[in-house]
């Protein structure tokens, strides 16, 4: 009788678990704070970019360029080709499949910036950038371990300053990189440091900066030579 009732102890805790609201939904504090990260990072989206002067900005000669390299289409640029292939992916879906041309110099910036539709291209393909920059709040979320870390952790993410302009005004893709990163630490705090390297790989292939870590966490890792040796040729391939 004694493992029916254990069994059933279970259910019943599974069945209120499934049913009860998120713990993360009881705290006032932390619905707050990521609301107020939420909004701020909206309001701005369609308004900021950084412009340069050889060319109209980063998030559109970025998405532009992105877009021709999935085409099929030759494209010298400085940026990765993963980069290149997952922001091309993720505005070939809104996007229209008219081939734009890359603009620069000054008669292109004032077309483009005087367009109708300047706050739609600013606006969408930062989209991508939110969806990683959430996903690495919940990760960081995720790691703390006391209710009083996660609240600093939440404040921390998605109201710093660094964080919302790189995304958001400047409108780079670090974001994308910090999230692998990130995953990256979760993984090897679950004793599992092949696949941290491996996804810390995936993040420099983004950025140059995750590559900075990679010795670290070998170095770090609790696992023989050969496990370290395989984490090092993993993590930079």
């Amino acid at each position: 009788a004694r493992p029916w009732k254990e069994t059933r102890m279970r259910s019943q805790t599974g069945i209120r678990a499934l049913t009860s609201r998120p713990s993360w939904l009881k705290d006032r504090s932390l619905l707050i704070l990521g609301l107020s990260g939420l909004v701020l990072r909206l309001v701005l989206m369609p308004l900021a970019m950084h412009v340069d002067p050889d060319f109209v900005g980063d998030i559109i000669y970025i998405n532009q360029a992105a877009l021709r390299s999935i085409s099929g289409t030759e494209v010298q640029s400085a940026y990765p080709p993963l980069a290149l292939l997952t922001i091309g992916i993720f505005e070939s879906v809104w996007l229209p499949p008219a081939l734009p041309s890359l603009p620069t110099g000054a008669e292109a910036q004032l077309r483009i910036l005087s367009d109708s539709s300047i706050f739609r291209q600013i606006f969408f393909p930062k989209l991508l950038f939110l969806i990683f920059d959430l996903a690495t709040g919940y990760l960081l979320w995720w790691m703390a371990d006391r209710w009083q870390e996660k609240r600093g952790v939440t404040a921390f993410w998605f109201l710093n300053p660094l964080v919302i302009y790189n995304g958001y005004f400047h409108a780079q893709f670090d974001l994308i990189a910090v999230f692998f990163v990130v995953l990256a630490f979760s993984l090897a705090r679950q004793d599992r440091p092949v696949m941290s390297a491996f996804w810390l790989g995936i993040a420099g292939s983004y950025k140059i900066f995750p590559f900075l870590f990679l010795l670290p966490l070998v170095i770090l890792s609790r696992g023989s030579w050969r496990q370290k040796v395989s984490m090092l040729v993993i993590g930079a391939t």
